[in-house]
């Protein structure tokens, strides 16, 4: 259990790492807007690694692990929209729905980046 939560925290930690700088530079969002950010993050990341560990483990153990990317599809773009309805609801930035694509692309790419290096 101490592995997940050290999971969780490493994920959530590495995604902030990513899109508030990501945010910050490409979206020219300020403190107010960064806040947003960080906390859209903290309620989409964990759910999403948690059900992905889940699903990846039930699906290996299944014998079902081509499904993956499907799953992996549908929880990041449950994420995309979670944070465009946050940044749209919470920010005056236009395309809201664009930002939280991009971002998410970043970070997403950034994170199997990271993977392949380590």
């Amino acid at each position: 259990m101490e592995g997940l939560w050290s999971a969780l925290a490493l994920s959530l930690l590495l995604t902030e790492a990513f899109e508030l700088p990501f945010c910050a530079l490409v979206w020219r969002f300020g403190g107010r807007e960064l806040a947003v950010c960080a906390l859209a993050n903290a309620v989409t990341n964990p759910p999403v690694v948690l059900i992905h560990t889940l699903i990846s483990a039930w699906l290996a153990a299944n014998g079902k692990s081509a499904v993956m990317p499907l799953a992996v599809l549908i929880l990041e773009l449950s994420a995309v929209v979670v944070e465009w309805l946050i940044y749209r609801r919470c920010t005056a930035k236009r395309l809201p729905f664009f930002i939280s694509l991009t971002a998410n692309a970043f970070s997403y790419g950034m994170g199997l980046l990271l993977n392949c290096l380590i």
